[in-house]
C-alpha cells in the first residue's frame, strides 16, 4: 500500500506549530514591555505635561496594532496549523477503517475539522441495503493527490474518512447497475 501518512508529518507539523505559537509569543512579549514602558513614562512625567498626549496616543497605535495582528495571526495561521497537527494525530493514533471501492470522481473541495481537503467520491456496495451507495473520502490539500481512474478499484485504509494509504487493485467495474452486475 502507498501511504499517505506517517509519523514524520505529524512531527514536522507539530514543529511548525510550535514555531508559529514562539514567534506570537515573542510578539507578545515585546508589546507587554512596550506597554510597561510605556506607563513608566508616563508615571514619570510631571501632571499636565505636553508629552502625556503622545504617550498616550503611542500606547493607543501600538494596541490596536497588536489587535490587529492577533487576530489574523491567531485566528487563521496558528488555528489552521493546530488542527492540521490534531488530523495527523488523529490519522497516527485513530482508529482506521479499511475497505475497497470503486473510485467515481473528484467532488469540489472543502473544508474539514478546519482542515482543507480535496473530496474523492467511491462507489461501494452495501451489502445490508443491496444498493449502491457514495462515500466520500478526503484528501490533504497539501498532499499531491493520486490520480484514479473512474471505476477503478481502489484497497484504502481511512481515519475519519481521511485518506491514510491506498492501493490500485487492478479490477474495474463496466457497467455498474442495481443489481451488482458486471
Amino acid at each position: 500500500m502507498i501511504k499517505f501518512f506517517d509519523d514524520a508529518d505529524y512531527d514536522k507539523a507539530l514543529e511548525q506549530y510550535r514555531k508559529i505559537k514562539t514567534v506570537y509569543l515573542g510578539i507578545c512579549l515585546f508589546y507587554a514591555i512596550l506597554m510597561i514602558v510605556s506607563v513608566l513614562i508616563y508615571m514619570t512625567l510631571p501632571y499636565a505635561d505636553p508629552l502625556q498626549v503622545a504617550v498616550k496616543w503611542e500606547v493607543s497605535v501600538l494596541t490596536a496594532l497588536f489587535i490587529l495582528f492577533s487576530f489574523p495571526y491567531c485566528g487563521i495561521k496558528m488555528h489552521r496549523s493546530r488542527f492540521y497537527c490534531k488530523m495527523l494525530k488523529n490519522i497516527s493514533t485513530g482508529i482506521k477503517e479499511r475497505g475497497k471501492a470503486y473510485f467515481s470522481h473528484v467532488d469540489d473541495w472543502e473544508v474539514k475539522d478546519h482542515v482543507d481537503v480535496n473530496v474523492y467520491v467511491f462507489k461501494t456496495w452495501n451489502e445490508k441495503k443491496q444498493a449502491w451507495e457514495f462515500r466520500n473520502v478526503y484528501i490533504d490539500a497539501e498532499k499531491t493527490p493520486p490520480e484514479f481512474e473512474e471505476n477503478e478499484e481502489i484497497a484504502y485504509i481511512t481515519e475519519g474518512n481521511v485518506l491514510v494509504e491506498y492501493e490500485r487493485t487492478g479490477n474495474f467495474f463496466q457497467n455498474i447497475t442495481e443489481d451488482k452486475t458486471v
